[in-house]
């Protein structure tokens, strides 16, 4: 039985082109995709979370607490298995540190807040309407 040469090299070509064709596409993806910006302060942090927040709620243009911010962003529905022990906890840091002066703003962590104005700034969730 004679192997067709001609047949192996075309369908090995074929697949280097699909794997080309999905690593350009990760490739893509990836420069799509928002990174967790660096932050100096805290007060960066949830001044980009208000931004983040205001682009998805635009109804809520001033007025809104902090608090008010979370839950609204709590009620969304991909947004339900996201850490909100870690969000409500730098919330609560934050407000003491701010607007009681207790504690130090180098012991907020705001990761989780960053990352929440992520996921809402890249619209991964929906509203269920």
């Amino acid at each position: 039985m004679a192997i067709n040469y001609d047949l192996v090299i075309y369908a090995l070509v074929a697949v280097n082109i699909v794997l080309y064709v999905m690593l350009f596409e990760g490739y893509l993806r990836q420069r799509r995709m928002f990174k967790i910006p660096k932050v100096a302060t805290p007060q960066e942090a949830f001044a980009f979370f208000e931004r983040s927040y205001k682009q998805v709620f635009p109804q809520d243009r001033d007025g809104f607490t902090w608090g008010e911010a979370v839950r609204r962003a709590r009620k969304l529905a991909q947004l339900n298995d996201f850490q909100w022990d870690a969000v409500q906890k730098s919330l609560k840091q934050y407000e003491a540190y701010r607007y009681g002066g207790i504690g130090h703003e180098r012991e907020i962590d705001t990761s989780a807040i960053l990352k929440l104005a992520i996921s809402l700034r890249q619209k991964n969730y929906y509203t269920g309407r």
